[in-house]
């Protein structure tokens, strides 16, 4: 489900219901066409330096100033012929709901979702590693593994075990594996979606890389 608060939508929810990396996400009210070209042109207007300052006070948007500058700098030199457009507009891939606070949110049908996906967004290096990976969820909330776990799977990992650790870790994420594992592709994709700490050791592991979710991780579904 896609939280919505104050017209800002949460990157983590994003990012667990897409199962892709996002960096940055913005919303816009307006049409932005229907060829690759019509919306390169769309995102570079809509991501010009005025617009992106615009965006901080009247559009909901996840980008910091730093953040506007780096994709300002990036979309100049957006070549429409090698950009791939996924529109999901037209796709019955959600449903809109309502609840008693006023509030609205997304709900999406995630069967749906990654039947048209499909092995789009899987990584070849990732299959290749063939790391198993096991996450404990440390938190009181449920689900939080499951999530992370459908992210990683769909970006070509291989899930041994998903479970509870009664040990709670008040970080957000740790990563526990030998010195080999921890700078495999998998470790280094993990890394790039939560940034968490490496642990590196030489034990016998229930899976070649332990995900351990904590306190800081948690936060990542909680409202603000």
């Amino acid at each position: 489900m896609l939280e919505k608060r104050h017209g800002s939508l949460f990157l983590p929810s994003l990012v667990e219901n897409f199962t892709i990396p996002i960096q940055w996400h913005s919303i816009h009210e307006k049409t932005v066409g229907i060829t690759n070209e019509e919306i390169v042109q769309f995102v570079k207007g809509q991501l010009s330096l005025v617009s992106l300052l615009r965006s901080v006070v009247v559009r909901s948007s996840s980008l910091t100033l730093i953040d506007m500058v780096r994709v300002w700098l990036a979309t100049r030199a957006i070549d429409a012929s090698s950009t791939g457009i996924f529109d999901f507009r037209s796709r019955l891939i959600g449903t809109e709901m309502s609840f008693p606070d006023g509030s609205r949110a997304v709900q999406f049908d995630q069967k749906t979702y990654d039947g048209i996906v499909g092995d789009i967004f899987g990584s070849v290096e990732i299959r290749k590693d063939a790391i198993r990976l096991a996450i404990y969820n440390t938190t009181p909330m449920l689900g939080i593994g499951s999530r992370v776990a459908r992210v990683i799977e769909q970006l070509g990992g291989y899930i041994v075990f998903v479970g509870n650790d009664d040990v709670l870790y008040d970080g957000l994420c740790e990563l526990t594996g030998t010195k080999e594992r921890l700078i495999s592709t998998t470790s280094k994709v993990i890394q790039s979606l939560y940034g968490c700490t490496d642990v590196e050791t030489s034990e016998i592991l229930r899976g070649d890389l332990i995900l351990r979710l904590g306190k800081l991780f948690e936060k990542r579904y909680l409202p603000y």
